[in-house]
Parts: structure tokens; C-alpha cells; sequence
């Protein structure tokens, strides 16, 4: 009642920060410059909420309904939540992690730390819902907003398409309706060639399509510029880790401590809040991920071996074997981290400095350039006599640790594995639509001589089932490329997330477009028959028109649904539960390489067909709809990457439009070649639109401020490092404690001790008890007997307390087991609650955090293997 009390009197303050200490901020906010004054009037509000005295399902429910979910840390010290309306900051924070588990595995806690985990969520932690603005995004990192607006501008341009392409599609509709049967699609392309006049071919096809090229020229104009702006405000309006932050290369490898590159970064620059070396760990970060899938099967065997009653007999089973495992993971772990590779260091570092200041201080100090040595005699420092490679580090989320180590050409190596299988995944698409073709064209020509005038309504069907045939080999393989690529770029050793990103980015879109596009024009290289029942453009139509399956496919996500309602019920422990429901990862180059997919298909087929225009809008706005979706509500939030995605997609997208003017250039002209009395208009058109598309490509626009590649030269005030609450620091894994189940170890032990203890003392009793009974009978030996001592014998019952001071026959003989059934009493009264725990410095994965109890016992609690130094999680206690 006093929780509730005090509960109720904090609401209207702990309303506004609910869930701020309970979930996972995305990016570190700080205001703007020119209203760094006004934010420091505004005081922080305390609020103060005091939880005493709650079951843990009571506390659970109270968490999720009602305010701060973190400060409902029932039998906890008082938590302070900070607020302010204008002060935006990011707090990193762990997820809800439950380091003991419950008797019986509990969904909802498992559901709602995939809901914290879910999404991107506001200064406040609150989760952004659909209506939320682009700019909102932008907390997930530059790329993520890039990607929508790119989207947007997408729509947008596609719009437009549509208007120019009804021109077109008029003219064909009204003109192939006496050629095509009622039930074709080819019906809305230019159809035969011989039925065009080259007047109507120069103003109904070439002009509408000169139109088109320049609509989407202009449209990469805009991202161009775009790209610029919204990085621009991103730095000026986040704050993170990277703005203090700068990674070296070619470092001494005998000069690598963080002690020496603190000195140095220091004498250079100013003060280092922050040194991460680049230790190798690629081998240990493999031991590290054994260990925790092992983990989770060593806990999920105990439960069951305690659920069945057989906790202290069963030796040499399932649950000492893996036991085995883990402890020759956690040798081989220490090995690797003392003497192994994990000693070797890898060239890179990151520093992070204290002030935006010291941090442009020492970049301008390195900067690499002949003449300014030559001419201005300024010679950059060296560092043990080696001039080191520095440059603005990415952000923590984006370094992968384990893959520094890898040089550019082992990567190399790895990724022509990665193009030698997608080729294979591409020839065998190939194959399927070659077979099918020949099909088709047999097949067509026979149903046209047997059935004669009758036969172009069983040709349009039978066009229409090889159309639909064509688009299932499609999507079929591309998704076999989708999960090919993806899993092979994964070993590729891509030393960052952006890296990697850009890299699935490319492979896809090339294999994307290939497949989709390229091979149905190569199966029937013949432009005469690309309108025909069951031809190029038929079986473009109906790939366009399944474009859209894979989008819906990220709103529904299947799969991780199936496996969250098949496997939940089979789950054991609370580890077990939470890994079910555990959020996939976000790839924004999957979602980029999607999007090009849909637009390769309109932009080289439309022109032709303009009706896959109008398809391609239709995916557009639902591929947009359902990526955001996705991404706020399915996935987790995607890591903070800069705006290369965003540039490989533009380049990438140029070469689309040049494919576009080259196939619609093909077309006109074997159309041309059917009209009689011909006059060739197409040819300048093309040669200008092409001579356009080669301006874009090389003109050096770059040297216009507004078409720039955006690069931060301003630091951030007087802000600094440690002053902004909850941002990310670089951490190598290394360099952490390493995790082991040595104390769970310790803890079983000792309960099996004590176990083994209650039941010989509680046989005792009883023996003793039945002899007492059997004197009482006979009359005793001295008279003894009563009605006291014809009770129930103790075992595990509430000992009296007279007893339990050494008071009458049983207390006076059998206390040792009296104080401990007291013992254990007390501990099965106890009520374990959820207590927030945060990581001290010096503990990592596997360490004990002394935490105290509402009854004032400490008691010690190890730390999940995902958590951090500074981070927090939740303990049952």
C-alpha cells in the first residue's frame, strides 16, 4: 500500500519519464548551440519513487502499466530520474535481462524486453510510432533518415512518371485494341511494330520517355543535394561519440598500450576521456559466442533436471557435459586474452577526447598533406618515428572488433567466394527461365496452328500462366540470393557495419538487377518478340506486380513469429525465452538493395509498358510503409552509420537510368524499322539523352557547396565527453572481464550441500521422533510425554522459538538443524522481486555485483553476458 501511495503521489513527474530508465535510447541529443543558455534555466526536475514491499509479479505489472518501469526496482535503494523538457540527451541502457530465472518462464517479461530492444525511441524513450516525423529518424543514425527520404523523393519522382506515362498508355491501349486479344497484358505496351505511324512514335514515345530520363537525372540531382543537407543538420543537432572521437592506423605494433597513445594524444590535442586499442579477438570473440549458446543449453538442461526432481543424482549427463564445454570455452577465452591473439595488437586505435575542441585540434595537427609540409613547414608528429593515418572515427555501434585484425586482402579473397556463389544462384535462374522460354515459344506456336482464328484467347492464357511461372523463378531466386549473400558477406570480415552494409548493398542490387531484369531480355534476345503472349514485357508486369510480396513479408515477418509460437512453449528457462524473442537485426543495405530492385523494374520496362509505372508507385508507397514499420516495431534499431549508403545507391541508380535510356532506345528503333516510309527521329533523341546522362556522370558538381560531401570541421562547444549522459563509448571485447559460470557453479554447491544436510538431519529427527512416540506409549522412562510433544514431526516446519534458543528436548539436541530449517524458512517466505543493477567499472559478463535486499541481506549477482561496464540490467533477488 505505501508503494502504491507513494507511486500515485510521483505520477504526474513520472509520467513524462516512464520508460526512460528502461529502455534503450538511440543517439546522444544535446540542444543547439544558440540555446545552450536558455536550457541551463530550466532546473531538472527530481522525482523520487521509494518501492518497498512488492511481489515480484506485482512489481512486474506495476512497471509495465503504470510510471518509471525502471524505478519499480522493488526492494532497491531510492532511484533518482532526472528530467527536463528541453535538455535532450541519450542514456544507453541496457535491456531487461533476468539473471535468475523464474520457477516458470515468464512470456511477458521475454515480450517486453523485445519491445525495449524494438524500435527507436525519443529523448524521452518513448517509442516513435508511424506518424513520426522523418527527422525523428535521424536518431537511428544518418543512414536511416537518408533512406527514407530517398524513399519519399522516390514516390515522389514516380509520381510524376505516372503523370507523363498515361500519355503513352492511352495512345497503346486505344491503338493494340484491335490487335491484342481483351484478356492480354501486352495490350498497354507499343505493340507491333508494323501498326505505328513515326509521327505518333516521335510524340506518343520518344518525347514522353525524353521526359522521363530527365525527371530521374533531376532526381539524383536531389539526393545529391539532400544527402548534404540532412547530414548537415545531424551533426549540428546530435551528439555522439564520434564527434569526440578520432581512429588511427599504422600504429607501432610494439607501441600499442593505451597508456602511450594517451600520452601522445594528449601532448597533441588535449584531454583523452578515452582509449580503445584494436586487440585481436577475432578468436575469441568466436569462443565468446560458443559460450553463450552453451550457456543457454546448460541452464535449460539443469531446469529440466530440477523440474524432473533428480538435481543431486544423473552424473557423467548432458548437464556435465556441457558443463565441461563451457569451462574449456572460458580456459581457452583466458588463454587467448593472456598469451594468445587477444595480446596482439592491430594497428587501429580509438581515442576519444574530452572536448569537441581537443578533438579537431589534434586531427588538424595530423593532417596529411605534401604542401603543407613543403610550404608552410609544419611537419606532422610523428609517433615513434611513424606518421599515423587519422581520421574521424565511426560510431561504436558500427565497429566490428573481431574483423580489425583482417587486412583488405583477405576481405578481397572472401568476397570473390561471395560473387563465385552468387553466380552459381544466378546461372541456376537462368537455366529455369531458358527452359521456360523454349516451353513458351513451342508451346505458343503450336496452340496458333492447330486452333486457328479461335486460338487467341488459349495463346493469351496460356501467356499469362508462363508470365506467372517466370515471376515465381524470380522471387524464388531472389530470395536464395537475398539469404546466400547475406550470410556469406557476414564472413567476409568487413572491419565495420557501414563496410558491410555497402558491401550486401552492391552485391544485391547487381544480383537483384541481373535476375530481375536482365536475364529475361537474355533468354529472349530478340526485341521483336519482347510484346508477345508470355514475352519480356508480359513477364516484367507480373515480376513488378510481385515486388510488393517482400515488403509485406517485413510487416508480418513470419518467420520470427512462427518460431516465437512454435518453440516459446518448449523453453525452460527465462534465457531460453528471451533468445526466442529476441528482435532481428536491422540491414539498411537489404532495404536499399529492395529498393533498387523496384525501381530497376519501372524505370527499365516502364517506358515501354506504363503501367508497370503505376505498379511501381503502388510498391513504392507500400515498400515505404512497411520498411518504417519494420523498423520501428520489428527489428532493432539500426546502427548509427554515415551517408556512404546513401552515395553507392545514387551512383548505383545512374547506371539503371542508362540501361533504361539504352533498352527503350532498342525499342523505338525496331519499331521504327516496321513503319513504312520511315523517318528517324529516335537516334538524336537518344544521342542527347545519353550525352545528358554523361554530363551527370562526369561533371564535377562537387565542387559546389551545395553538392558537397558534407564533413564536419565545427566541434560542439563547451560540451563534453563525460558530461553527456548515457553515450556510447568504444569498447573492444577483449578487453572485458571474461564471463564464466564458476560462481553459478559455487552457488549449486552449495545448495546441494545444504540440501544433502536438511534431509540427513530431518532423517534423524524423524528416527528420534518415532522412538519418542513409542516411550510416550509405554508411559516413558522418567514420565516425559505431553500434548507439546506429540506434535508433527520438524523436518521443515516453523521451528519455535524457545526451540530454536536451545529450550526443551528437541531444541536442546538438534539445534544446528533447527537454525538452518530457520534459515531456509526465511528464504522460502522471501519473496525475490526485480532490482536494477548497474555494471561498476572493472566487472564485465560473468562478474558478481554485491546487491542488497529489502530484508538487508547482500547478496551477489552476475552479470548477464550482454551487458556493459555502465550499463544496467535486472536482477531477481
Amino acid at each position: 500500500r505505501l508503494y502504491h501511495r507513494l507511486l500515485a503521489a510521483g505520477t504526474g513527474a513520472a509520467d513524462r519519464t516512464r520508460r526512460r530508465e528502461s529502455r534503450r535510447l538511440p543517439r546522444a541529443m544535446v540542444p543547439d548551440k544558440k540555446h545552450d543558455d536558455t536550457d541551463k534555466k530550466h532546473d531538472d526536475t527530481a522525482v523520487v519513487i521509494l518501492a518497498t514491499g512488492v511481489h515480484a509479479v506485482e512489481a512486474a505489472a506495476a512497471a509495465a502499466a503504470a510510471a518509471a518501469a525502471a524505478t519499480t526496482t522493488a526492494n532497491a535503494a531510492p532511484v533518482t530520474v532526472r528530467t527536463s523538457s528541453k535538455r535532450k540527451f541519450n542514456h544507453m541502457q541496457s535491456v531487461l535481462e533476468m539473471d535468475v530465472d523464474l520457477k516458470k518462464p515468464d512470456v511477458g517479461i521475454a515480450r517486453e524486453r523485445s519491445r525495449v530492444q524494438t524500435g527507436i525511441k525519443d529523448e524521452e524513450g518513448n517509442q516513435l510510432s508511424m506518424n513520426s516525423r522523418l527527422t525523428e529518424l535521424g536518431r537511428a543514425g544518418l543512414a536511416t533518415e537518408l533512406f527514407f527520404r530517398t524513399m519519399r523523393y522516390c514516390i515522389i519522382a514516380f509520381a510524376i512518371l505516372s503523370a507523363i506515362g498515361s500519355i503513352p498508355l492511352a495512345y497503346n491501349v486505344q491503338l493494340n485494341a484491335g490487335v491484342y486479344s481483351s484478356l492480354s497484358v501486352v495490350a498497354t505496351t507499343i505493340g507491333r511494330c508494323c501498326q505505328h505511324d513515326w509521327r505518333l512514335i516521335l510524340y506518343f514515345q520518344a518525347i514522353p520517355w525524353f521526359f522521363i530520363v530527365i525527371v530521374m537525372v533531376t532526381f539524383l540531382y536531389v539526393l545529391r543535394y539532400k544527402q548534404r543537407a540532412i547530414a548537415e543538420y545531424n551533426d549540428k543537432n546530435f551528439l555522439t561519440a564520434s564527434d569526440f572521437s578520432v581512429r588511427l592506423r599504422a600504429i607501432p605494433l610494439d607501441h600499442s598500450t593505451e597508456e602511450e597513445l594517451a600520452l601522445f594524444a594528449t601532448e597533441h590535442g588535449g584531454t583523452v576521456a578515452h582509449v580503445a586499442v584494436g586487440w585481436k579477438c577475432a578468436e575469441y570473440i568466436v569462443f565468446l559466442n560458443q559460450w553463450k549458446q552453451k550457456q543457454i543449453e546448460w541452464r535449460e538442461c539443469k531446469q529440466e533436471r530440477v523440474d524432473a526432481g533428480k538435481l543431486a543424482t544423473l552424473t557423467n549427463g548432458k548437464v556435465e557435459v556441457l558443463q565441461k564445454e563451457l569451462l574449456e570455452l572460458e580456459s581457452e577465452m583466458f588463454k587467448n586474452k593472456a598469451v594468445g591473439a587477444g595480446g596482439e595488437a592491430t594497428g587501429t586505435a580509438f581515442i576519444t577526447f574530452e572536448t569537441g575542441d581537443s578533438k579537431m585540434e589534434f586531427m588538424e595537427v595530423h593532417a596529411r598533406s605534401w604542401w603543407r609540409e613543403l610550404f608552410e613547414f609544419k611537419i606532422v608528429p610523428r609517433y615513434f618515428g611513424v606518421k599515423l593515418i587519422v581520421d574521424v572515427a565511426t560510431e561504436p555501434s558500427d565497429v566490428y572488433w573481431e574483423n580489425i585484425e583482417f587486412g583488405e586482402w583477405a576481405v578481397f579473397g572472401r568476397a570473390i567466394i561471395t560473387l563465385l556463389a552468387t553466380g552459381v544462384l544466378i546461372g541456376a535462374s537462368a537455366t529455369a527461365l531458358t527452359f521456360l522460354a523454349r516451353a513458351k515459344d513451342s508451346e505458343i506456336a503450336r496452340l496458333e496452328a492447330s486452333q486457328g482464328d479461335s486460338g487467341d484467347v488459349l495463346v493469351a492464357q496460356y501467356g499469362r500462366g508462363i508470365s506467372v511461372m517466370a515471376a515465381v523463378i524470380v522471387n524464388i531466386g531472389n530470395q536464395a540470393i537475398n539469404v546466400a549473400i547475406s550470410y556469406l558477406t557476414k564472413l567476409e570480415r568487413r572491419p565495420t557495419k557501414t563496410d558491410y552494409e555497402e558491401s550486401l548493398y552492391m552485391k544485391l542490387a547487381v544480383a537483384y538487377v541481373i535476375n530481375t531484369v536482365v536475364l529475361i531480355l537474355f533468354v529472349q534476345p530478340d526485341a521483336t518478340q519482347w510484346f508477345e503472349e508470355g514475352g519480356v514485357y508480359a513477364q516484367a508486369l507480373y515480376i513488378a506486380l510481385a515486388g510488393g510480396l517482400p515488403e509485406l513479408n517485413k510487416i508480418f515477418a513470419l518467420v520470427m513469429r512462427c518460431r516465437r509460437l512454435c518453440f516459446s512453449c518448449t523453453a525452460n528457462t527465462q534465457a531460453r525465452l528471451n533468445q526466442l524473442w529476441e528482435p532481428p537485426d536491422s540491414t539498411m543495405g537489404e532495404y536499399y538493395a529492395g529498393l533498387t530492385k523496384i525501381l530497376a523494374t519501372g524505370l527499365v520496362f516502364g517506358p515501354a509498358m506504363p503501367v508497370i509505372l503505376y505498379v511501381t508507385l503502388v510498391n513504392l508507397c507500400l515498400a515505404f510503409v512497411a520498411n518504417k514499420y519494420a523498423v520501428l516495431f520489428v527489428t532493432k534499431q539500426p546502427a548509427a552509420m554515415d551517408e556512404g549508403l546513401s552515395e553507392r545507391f545514387r551512383d548505383f541508380m545512374s547506371f539503371v537510368v542508362l540501361a533504361s535510356v539504352c533498352i527503350m532506345f532498342v525499342v523505338l528503333d525496331v519499331t521504327v524499322d516496321g513503319v513504312r516510309n520511315k523517318v528517324d527521329r529516335v537516334t538524336p533523341i537518344a544521342v542527347v539523352l545519353i550525352l545528358i546522362w554523361v554530363l551527370y556522370f562526369t561533371c564535377p558538381v562537387s565542387v559546389l557547396p551545395c553538392f558537397r560531401r558534407y564533413v564536419s570541421k565545427e566541434s560542439h562547444g563547451s560540451h563534453s565527453f563525460h558530461s553527456i549522459e548515457g553515450i556510447q563509448t568504444y569498447y573492444n571485447p577483449v578487453s572485458q572481464p571474461v564471463p564464466s559460470i564458476q560462481p553459478q557453479l559455487l552457488r549449486d554447491e552449495k545448495a546441494a550441500k545444504a540440501l544433502t544436510l536438511i534431509k540427513a538431519k530431518n532423517a534423524k529427527i524423524k528416527g528420534l521422533k518415532i522412538r519418542h512416540d513409542q516411550r510416550q506409549k509405554s508411559g516413558g522412562l522418567f514420565g516425559w510425554g505431553g500434548e507439546k510433544d506429540a506434535e508433527s514431526p520438524l523436518e521443515l516446519k516453523s521451528p519455535q522459538p524457545q526451540e530454536a534458543k536451545g529450550e526443551g528436548f528437541f531444541g536442546s539436541i538438534f539445534s544446528p538443524s533447527v537454525a538452518l530449517s530457520s534459515i531456509l524458512l526465511e528464504a522460502a517466505e522471501y519473496r525475490p522481486t526485480p532490482t536494477m543493477v548497474k555494471v561498476p567499472e572493472g566487472v564485465g559478463p560473468g562478474g558478481l555485483v554485491a546487491v542488497e535486499r529489502s530484508d538487508g541481506q547482500t547478496v551477489q549477482v552476475r552479470v548477464p553476458s550482454d551487458a556493459y561496464v555502465g550499463s544496467t540490467f535486472y536482477a531477481t533477488v
